[in-house]
């Protein structure tokens, strides 16, 4: 077999070194099957309790088991956490509608060829025939659908909705149907201004119309059923009472023709629609509008009319051919009054050579304007608006309207050129441009123009621009431009904005665009902090007041404090703290909340103080971070404060209201001038005199307190525009209120030992839900925890 020994020694070696090969792979590369882990889930998860009565006795059980192929040592806790859920904000159901579960519904494109005309026994059988093909040249008919859950077998029931007819024409029918057989109907007609209300009776087909008024764009609708009788009305006006068979047991279904519908809040119920804990005879409805968004942005979009301003790169000097070039420049790089008049006639090209930018990087000169000459727009109502992004600091830029009007960004100011009568005047005014994307807005009311930046009123003039002629310049500036928008604002295009009188878009040539655009919004998100009320039996104020600049930003420095003195005091209720509520601020700082050079203005929001110390703080802070003043209302006994901040020495002021818990109030602080009064309710607590709060920022603190902040805003009396702050928490969210031990200790398990735990609890305090934990912690591993709810049902 084998010719000679060097043959059989070598397949002797070869095949010793597979067989070492193969266990060595066996043993340290083999996947185990048998992987190791531990266990913790309940056994027994239909006997688990899912709703709870006050001071009544429940047990669960929860099992732990060792499959780690050694014993092990573990620790193991459970626990009950107390939460309520306050509906005073969204509405008295709508914090409780976000925990049931929703009828889905969305929007899909009929195929009206498939639906053929079909009568079967007199009955009405598929959604053709029940409606009439629509008769424009291109129709757009789009029906609705919802899951089964939708069905409504009640032998009554309400069905609520809102909803927006978007192109203001067409028609919109409600139906309510079982499969392919319509029970009854309402369409609305835009045409003729009517409703139309079908039904069948005696196997036929039969129909009312009753006018109605359609000259606003949202709409109301109630569809009510009792006692054999059918019920309709529009915006709280009746229109159709009816006595009438088989109006129970189906879904509510939608369809529009020749228009586009968005559907608001949509609710069906038998009783009432105030249901915590049982949704049996309540359908709330989650409307999917993603097809009519997208279809109607894009109607939109076909029927703006647009025009392109294109890029060109220019060449300017500082070369000045007018004796008032010098008296110009000055005034432009060395600002000393607030505008400048000149007599002879300037433009763009000689605006741009004069702005010098100091130190910054060598960057092309750009002209972006129009090769062709568009329609003037004569409209007195408009809004024109221009997302436009920086990357340096320093920046020249120029806007310009009908050569009439120009806007400059230059540096840290803006200046407004305006010509009457082939005179000139600049305007100065603080810039409020920083690094990022920056909004322009212009608002025209009856030609008294009104410029923003960044959503904070600039210049106001008596002016029309007509648009015809619209360009732009940048001088050693990196720059990207959004479109011009400019929107009609007359009421045609409030209730049909779909047409080419109601927008015209202004593109720009560009290889960039913007980052992030969209509209500004004034959004802050809260900052924990651990007030230390649980540790003294009152609240120190003088030392929350920081002095002097910061480096850090507010987030972190300027977050309130605890400090014992005593002249400053406010007496704590100790049996009110409750460590599992947390203190909590919102700071309203940024480019665009600040506050600069704003002398008439007040700031208000409402609040409802709901759980813990019930102690809220408004506070105004300078530009260098120093706090000015600081209003606190401390509920439980009907005690408000006004600390002020007079260069470093504290006044405190003290008077008696009376805010009672759970409803709502209202703070306001105005500022006039050199005056400054603090409201709750529209009545005046305090008012000082002498403290500068023209620029900063504000802050709304809480302490150990669970309350809802809503409608937050600044108004300003000059331009008489408000601007919104938002906070970024949901009203309706579960808070916690309590948290109570249950079992914990230690456990050592053999491997494939496993251990049964039984626990119980009763809550003897107020709350809404309950989340029972059991957690499994062992050495070095990560910890496991299984959780179930319980709902409050007394």
């Amino acid at each position: 077999m084998f010719e000679g020994n060097k043959d059989y020694t070598f397949f002797v070696t070869v095949l010793v070194l597979a067989i070492i090969t193969s266990i060595f792979f066996h043993i340290f590369f083999r996947q185990s099957t048998d992987a190791s882990f531990s266990e913790i889930y309940f056994p027994f998860p239909d006997e688990l309790p899912n709703q709870a009565v006050l001071r009544q006795n429940y047990n669960f059980t929860f099992l732990i088991k060792n499959n780690e192929g050694h014993p092990t040592t573990y620790e193991y806790d459970s626990k009950l956490e107390l939460f309520n859920l306050y509906d005073t904000t969204e509405g008295i159901y709508k914090c409780v509608a976000q925990q049931r579960k929703k009828v889905l519904i969305e929007w899909i494109y009929a195929n009206e060829t498939n639906k053929t005309p079909q009568f079967e026994n007199n009955k009405i059988t598929g959604y053709a025939p029940y409606f009439p093909e629509s008769q424009s040249e291109k129709p757009i008919t789009i029906y609705s659908e919802s899951d089964d859950y939708g069905r409504i077998d009640w032998d009554s029931y309400t069905i609520e909705y809102s909803y927006e007819n978007l192109l203001g024409g067409g028609s919109f029918t409600t139906f309510f149907y079982d499969n392919d057989t319509i029970k009854y109907s309402f369409k609305i007609i835009y045409e003729t201004s009517e409703v139309e209300f079908r039904y069948s009776e005696k196997d036929t087909v039969k129909s009312e119309k009753r006018k109605i008024d359609l000259n606003k764009q949202g709409h109301g609708i109630m569809i009510n059923t009792s006692n054999s009788m059918i019920r309709y009305s529009i915006d709280s006006q009746p229109l159709f009472n009816k006595s009438m068979e088989n109006i129970t047991d189906g879904k509510i279904g939608f369809r529009m023709d020749d228009s586009y519908i968005l559907l608001g809040r949509l609710i069906a119920y038998k009783d009432t629609p105030i249901q915590v804990t049982s949704s049996k005879y309540i359908r709330e409805y989650d409307i999917d509008n993603s097809l009519i968004i997208l279809k109607i942005e894009e109607y939109r979009e076909a029927s703006e009319e647009k025009y392109t301003l294109y890029r060109h790169l220019t060449n300017t000097t500082d070369e000045c051919k007018y004796h008032e070039c010098e008296a110009l420049k000055s005034f432009l790089n060395n600002p000393q009054s607030p505008y400048f008049n000149i007599t002879n006639t300037i433009d763009e090209t000689i605006i741009l050579p004069l702005l010098e930018l100091n130190g910054a990087t060598t960057l092309p000169n750009y002209s972006i304007a129009q090769n062709v000459s568009t329609s003037e727009l004569f409209w007195p109502n408009y809004t024109a608006r221009i997302y436009f992004q920086t990357f340096i600091k320093p920046h020249s830029l120029i806007i310009s309207f009908d050569r009439s009007f120009m806007i400059i960004f230059h540096n840290q100011n803006m200046y407004f050129a305006l010509k009457n009568e082939n005179k000139w005047a600049i305007y100065r005014r603080r810039g409020f441009v920083e690094i990022g994307v920056n909004e322009l807005l212009l608002e025209s009311k009856d030609s008294n123009l009104l410029i923003y930046i960044n959503q904070i009123p600039i210049f106001s003039i008596k002016k029309e621009i007509n648009f015809r002629d619209v360009s732009l310049y940048t001088k050693n500036t990196f720059v990207v431009f959004d479109d011009i928008v400019v929107t009609n604002k007359d009421g045609k295009c409030r209730f049909n904005s779909i047409s080419k009188d109601c927008k015209r878009a202004y593109s720009i040539e560009s290889e960039r665009r913007i980052s992030s655009s969209g509209q500004l919004r004034i959004v802050t998100e809260p900052i924990k902090f651990s007030a230390g009320i649980a540790l003294a039996p009152f609240i120190g104020v003088a030392g929350i007041f920081e002095t002097g600049s910061k480096n850090t930003t507010l987030n972190k420095s300027a977050t309130p404090s605890v400090t014992k003195l005593i002249d400053y005091e406010i007496e704590i209720n100790q049996s009110l703290v409750n460590e599992n509520i947390p203190s909590e601020k919102y700071v309203f700082d940024g480019r665009n909340a600040r506050l600069l050079n704003q002398t008439n203005y007040s700031f208000a929001f409402n609040f409802h103080l709901l759980e813990g110390v019930r102690l809220i703080e408004t506070s105004f802070y300078d530009n260098s971070n120093t706090e000015i003043s600081k209003f606190m209302i401390y509920q439980p006994s009907s005690e408000v404060y006004l600390f002020t901040n007079h260069k470093g020495s504290v006044v405190k002021s003290a008077s008696i209201f009376n805010v009672s818990r759970y409803e709502g109030h209202k703070f306001e602080m105005i500022s006039q001038s050199n005056k400054t009064a603090y409201y709750i309710d529209n009545r005046k607590i305090f008012e000082t005199e002498g403290i500068d709060m023209s620029n900063g920022f504000f802050s709304i603190s809480t302490y150990n307190t669970h309350a809802d902040i809503t409608d937050i805003r600044v108004y300003d009396q000059s331009s008489r525009r408000s601007i919104p702050y938002t906070i970024n928490d949901n009203p309706c969210k579960l808070r916690k209120i309590d948290e109570i031990p249950l079992v914990k200790g230690p456990l050592y398990l053999d491997n494939n030992e496993n251990k049964t735990i039984t626990s119980g609890f009763s809550v003897s305090k107020d709350f809404d839900y309950g989340m029972v934990s059991a957690s499994l912690k062992q050495e070095n591993r990560n910890e496991s925890e299984v959780h179930f709810w319980v709902v409050r049902s007394d």
